[in-house]
This record gives C-alpha cells, structure tokens and sequence, in this order.
C-alpha cells in the first residue's frame, strides 16, 4: 500500500510540474504570438513591405529603377519571411501579454481589424511620404544648423 501511495505521488507530482510548466505556457504564449500574425496576413503584409521599400527606392530616384531586380533578390534573400515572422514573434511577445494577444487576435477577426489590415500598408505608406516631402521641405534648416553645430566645435 505504502509504495503504491508513493507511486501515487510521484505521478502526481510529474502531472503538476508538466502542467505548470514554464514551457509548456511558453509554448501556449509562442503560439498565440503566432496564431495573431496568422489573422494579421503577416506573409502578405511582409511582401508588400517589401515592395513599398522598392517602390520607395524607385520613387525617390528613378535612375535605381534599372535594379528593382537587384532589390528584390536582395531582400529574398536576407529578409526571409520565415526569418522575419520569428522576429516578429518574439516582438509581439515582448511587447504584449498573452491575453492581450488573444485581445488583438478578436479585434483583427472583426470587420474593422480586417479593414484596418488591409489598409495598414498603404496608410504606412502615405505616412512615410508626408514625412519625407516634410523632412525634404526642411532639409535647408537642418543643413544650416548641422553647419553651425560644426563651426561651433
């Protein structure tokens, strides 16, 4: 009787710690990280990053369109989406709970977080030009006091 108590224990004792584990939480928290990149499209919004780098390139030199190609084997090759999404992974987790997570996986399945997705790269975008036009707009003050700051030393 007393070893199969103590057989008792131990195996209970084995079931808590597997289902207390650090890791296995861990791994419930990874996947939640990355069932949110799967409702957010992450492969496809991490391809059109990539083309609105390019695009960005191109636009603001057309002489660079001749290596658009160039551009492109580049980023396939370092930029791996597979690579990327990993990044992202430990990002999200980083940043969020797991039941903020879970909060953002609702809002991405609704009408609006579809729509907010679909409109992310091109609101990214436009806000990138705006502070580009601004930024070049303004580029003669900023030569100016660069130039001051370095007669000043």
């Amino acid at each position: 009787m007393r070893k199969f108590r103590t057989a008792l224990l131990a195996g209970s004792i084995l079931c808590a710690s597997t289902l207390f584990s650090p890791s296995l939480w861990a791994d419930e928290y990874r996947d939640t990280a990355e069932s949110l990149l799967d409702v957010m499209q992450f492969d496809s919004l991490f391809e059109q990053m990539i083309e609105g780098m390019i695009e960005s390139q191109v636009q603001a030199d057309p002489s660079l369109e001749i290596y658009e190609p160039v551009y492109r084997d580049f980023f396939n090759e370092f930029l791996e989406a597979e690579t990327m999404r990993e990044h992202a992974v430990d990002l999200y987790m980083e940043f969020y709970s797991q039941e903020e997570l879970v909060a953002l996986i609702a809002f991405y399945q609704t009408p609006v977080g579809q729509k907010t997705l679909q409109l992310m790269p091109e609101i990214t975008a436009r806000s990138e030009k705006i502070t580009e036009a601004i930024i070049m707009e303004n580029m003669p003050t900023l030569q100016k006091r660069m130039a001051e700051a370095m007669a000043g030393q």
